[in-house]
């Protein structure tokens, strides 16, 4: 939440942050701030400032005591504190691949996803980008029916897919189309931390048991005849 908001102000003109730094440039020389905060803090401007990061509503910064608290959002949202040297980027557009961050974390949400998705999900609802996105209007982009950059992946009819079209083209439980899975879906980490060893609720009950159990995370992995039927067809492993 804080890239967006500060990024907000910074569109507005109101962050200024470093076009560049040094290897050997501190933090805390090296990062964006507000050059009118101390003005705004003596005009007492902090929920019109909020309100131009679409924060919060400028009758909602004020606490359960009664304590109006702009100041120290205001300070947060501009870097102001001497030990605050936030280091913020975004991935959430297409510039994404280009932080290292990127790339341990992209993979590990996409087998979790396929893992839900093979054992059934509760809720497939597409939220209109407008509800979902933005604060009080629409994201283009992200509605299931809004056109992508890919085609041809599946056929060669030359068309653009929508998102909802990836969605169900790219199903794991769908082999006409995706002819692989993860290797495996064993997050060892997590069960040694007390998580279920499948990641799912307690309570959670697979749609297609015929498909699949969801009671193991290494049913692919058996060797002894007893994966259920049709879950590992011979697919290609990533």
């Amino acid at each position: 939440g804080g890239f967006v908001y500060q990024k907000d102000l910074w569109r507005s003109g109101l962050l200024e942050c470093p076009t560049a730094c040094g290897s050997d440039t501190p933090a805390t020389e090296c990062k964006c701030h507000c050059p009118d905060l101390e003005k705004w803090i003596h005009d007492e401007a902090g929920p019109r400032i909020m309100g131009v990061a679409d924060m919060v509503d400028g009758d909602k910064t004020v606490n359960a005591e009664g304590e109006d608290l702009s100041k120290v959002f205001m300070r947060l949202l501009c870097n102001d504190y001497d030990d605050m040297a936030p280091q913020m980027g975004d991935l959430m557009n297409s510039g994404a691949p280009a932080d290292p961050i990127f790339w341990p974390i992209h993979p590990t949400v996409d087998r979790l996803w396929q893992w839900r998705r093979i054992n059934g999900m509760t809720n497939e609802t597409w939220p209109p980008a407008s509800v979902n996105y933005v604060h009080g209007g629409d994201c283009a982009g992200h509605s299931a029916d809004d056109i992508t950059v890919f085609k041809n992946l599946f056929d060669s009819d030359d068309r653009f897919y929508t998102n909802q079209e990836l969605y169900d083209l790219m199903d794991p439980r769908k082999e006409e189309t995706t002819d692989s899975v993860f290797a495996h879906f064993r997050w060892g980490h997590c069960q040694d931390v007390g998580y279920p060893v499948d990641l799912l609720p307690s309570n959670f009950v697979a749609r297609n048991t015929d498909r699949f159990t969801g009671e193991t995370a290494d049913d692919c992995d058996r060797t002894d005849g007893s994966a259920p039927e049709g879950h590992c067809p011979g697919r290609k492993k990533r």
